[in-house]
């Protein structure tokens, strides 16, 4: 069992618009019907080797400035830049599908690595584990408490109170019920616990919208000047069983 943290990406990853990549100029005849004409993000369920293919190259929008790592979850990319490569020890335990490639930034480019995340959805129907615990939480405020940490006008301290903690669902169907009523009424399930079915053990993972860490992973990059990511709140416990 260790503790993990879940990421919260920084304005300057976000730049002027919100969004990160330009997708549209990223992928060489790019038709944006392929995309229903939403072309801000990956269709969700996609992988990005269908996009970028074996040599990626990826064009960030205007005023997004380099990071060490940012998540792409509807394709799930995980991009990560090759100086902080050492970091995840050996890539196979917690990436697959591992690529060499660049992201450009106006006139400057840098190397990363293209992953994917081996544990990309622990709560997935087939794995899910009723040792799950979470918290609900009203969204809106639990958001912009990290958007207000990362900016340093607040700290991890001043995390707004659970609605309900402890609360544990026998069944993935009763899991997904609970999660829809709560959408319902603008909240959300944030987990304090996982069990995860996943051998070898990985340092980071998905949920897979919201992107964790192995602590110690998580403290290196948190030390990185214009990581893209901040670490706003309390850890979660994760325990991992051999599949």
């Amino acid at each position: 069992m260790g503790d993990f943290f879940e990421s919260h990406t920084t304005d300057s990853v976000l730049g002027r618009t919100g969004t990160t990549i330009d997708w549209p100029n990223s992928i060489p005849d790019f038709d944006p019907a392929s995309w229903d004409n939403y072309v801000h993000h990956p269709p969700t369920g996609s992988t990005w080797q269908e996009f970028l293919g074996t040599s990626p190259q990826l064009v960030a929008r205007n005023a997004v400035k380099p990071f060490a790592v940012f998540h792409e979850h509807g394709c799930n990319l995980l991009l990560v830049r090759r100086d902080i490569e050492p970091i995840f020890g050996d890539l196979s335990d917690t990436f697959s599908d591992v690529s060499t490639g660049k992201v450009s930034f106006g006139k400057r480019i840098f190397d990363y690595l293209f992953c994917s995340l081996r544990t990309h959805s622990p709560l997935a129907e087939d794995i899910y584990s009723p040792e799950n615990v979470f918290s609900t939480f009203d969204t809106s405020r639990l958001h912009i408490h990290g958007t207000r940490v990362v900016r340093g006008e607040e700290t991890t301290n001043d995390c707004p109170l659970p609605l309900e903690t402890n609360r544990q669902f026998q069944s993935f169907d009763e899991f997904c019920a609970a999660q829809r009523a709560l959408t319902l009424r603008l909240n959300r399930l944030a987990p304090t616990h996982l069990e995860i079915k996943a051998s070898p053990f990985p340092l980071a993972f998905s949920t897979p919208v919201d992107l964790y860490f192995n602590a110690a992973i998580a403290k290196h990059i948190a030390e990185i000047p214009n990581a893209g990511v901040a670490f706003p709140f309390a850890p979660i416990s994760v325990s991992f069983a051999e599949t």
